[in-house]
């Protein structure tokens, strides 16, 4: 739980960071990976949101549902990268385990640019 916490943190962070430059990712940031799971709240989903939008990224919650402890259990969304790429995913029964999300790979050598659904032992 606590190697979760820390790596969640940690990829917050080096994402947060990542956030600075507007529709220019440079080499350092050319990936943006977004994980959902049962640890996140409502404020954090927000930030999420937020956070993206700076990137010149949307990102659309059609359906979030939390626990009575404000767990994020069940997620529907769709991201629009507005550079012609987008996608939906959703997932009914988030754990803690869970690496539901996206990612969009801005650099040039990436074989694969963008996806989104579950990540698990994938990324």
């Amino acid at each position: 739980m606590k190697n979760i916490i820390l790596f969640l943190l940690t990829t917050l962070l080096l994402t947060a960071s990542s956030f600075t430059s507007p529709k220019a990712p440079t080499t350092e940031s050319s990936r943006i990976e977004v994980i959902f799971n049962r640890q996140l709240t409502f404020d954090d989903v927000v930030q999420i949101k937020q956070r993206l939008l700076l990137r010149g990224i949307t990102l659309r919650y059609n359906k979030l549902s939390f626990d009575d402890n404000g767990k994020l259990t069940a997620i529907d969304f769709h991201v629009d990268c507005n550079d012609g790429i987008s996608g939906s995913a959703e997932e009914s029964n988030l754990t803690n385990d869970t690496r539901m999300g996206f990612y969009r790979d801005y650099s040039d050598t990436a074989k694969i640019k963008f996806a989104t659904g579950n990540f698990k032992g994938r990324l």
